[in-house]
């Protein structure tokens, strides 16, 4: 059985007839975890029903008149794709050239970002270009073509959700730019409070240091700490040094 999708035809891939491969894999999931060679699933032109293990053309039930003929919760023959599972709302989308998990009067097509978006956050997304094509950078594979849900923070990257998810259990930036994916007012209230207890020599009391801000992008001189430092447009802690300014004192 297909661990993907609940499916009984099977999408063959044209490169696999010629090596004489036909029906070894029940989706294009499946097929791509094993192969060297991805399914152009978009171009398939045969299918197999594991009912009644007759090769035909791709179709949406089998041709096969001794066989139960069953028919899918969803189909599409643009992307070779069956599934059965009631309890999985799948809408195609032509700009994308995909199939998304959802429901397709929640979403609405970005011409920018070349994927779909929650129409609820549609008119403030994070607008990039062409993010459809992009890696989620935690697990290195597909962010888009994938049965893992997509997510993309403010900062406009894109990963899985449950890649981002694991990761942010133990930080809160963004693993490419940087900036904050949400503030963590507890950890700030600390550093708040560890920065003002902290008792510095009358030397390094004397510092400044330059800081470059990764949540507001502007770069500002303050009072110099061994660790943290807050900017002073944004009131961020997400910060890092740029350089020390150490002012000596005069005897």
């Amino acid at each position: 059985m297909c661990k993907h999708y609940i499916n009984w035809h099977i999408p063959i891939c044209n490169e696999c007839i010629s090596i004489k491969k036909v029906g070894k894999y029940n989706c294009h999931f499946c097929h791509n975890d094993i192969e060297t060679h991805k399914m152009d699933r978009c171009n398939v032109e045969y299918m197999k029903c594991i009912l009644c293990n007759c090769f035909q053309p791709k179709s949406h039930k089998c041709i096969n008149p001794d066989c139960y003929s069953k028919t899918h919760k969803y189909t599409c023959l643009k992307c070779s794709l069956y599934e059965h599972n009631i309890n999985k709302n799948i809408y195609h989308c032509d700009l994308c050239g995909i199939c998304r998990i959802g429901n397709k009067n929640e979403y609405k097509h970005c011409i920018k970002c070349n994927i779909c978006w929650y129409i609820k956050s549609y008119e403030n997304h994070p607008c990039k270009i062409d993010q459809k094509h992009n890696e989620c950078i935690i697990c290195l594979s597909d962010c888009w073509e994938s049965q893992m849900a997509p997510s993309i923070l403010q900062c406009g990257h894109s990963f899985h959700q449950e890649c981002i998810d694991e990761y942010f259990k133990e930080n809160y930036t963004c693993p490419i730019c940087k900036k904050s994916a949400f503030i963590p007012s507890s950890l700030w209230n600390l550093i708040e409070i560890y920065v003002n207890n902290s008792n510095l020599s009358e030397e390094m009391d004397k510092w400044k240091t330059y800081i470059y801000c990764n949540d507001c992008e502007n770069k500002n001189y303050v009072k110099y700490h061994p660790i943290y430092h807050k900017c002073n447009e944004c009131n961020s802690w997400n910060t890092c040094i740029d350089y020390i300014i150490k002012k000596l004192i005069q005897n």
